[in-house]
């Protein structure tokens, strides 16, 4: 959605997020990050490599 809005330029001063914290909003930006990086890997897609990102994935979403 958000990707849409800044095709569309609805996004042109920003996206409010104003019940997202700084601290959620990292662990998004990380998510999607080892997400895109692991994307880069499908060929090589492997158990070993699916398990280390659902192992990741589930630490990430630890609250403190």
């Amino acid at each position: 959605m958000i990707k849409h809005m800044i095709e569309d330029d609805c996004a042109v001063d920003g996206i409010p997020l104003p019940n997202v914290t700084i601290k959620i909003f990292y662990k998004a930006i990380k998510y999607c990050n080892k997400h895109d990086e692991a994307s880069m890997f499908d060929d090589l897609a492997t158990t070993s490599i699916d398990d280390d990102l659902k192992a990741w994935d589930a630490d990430l979403v630890k609250v403190d």
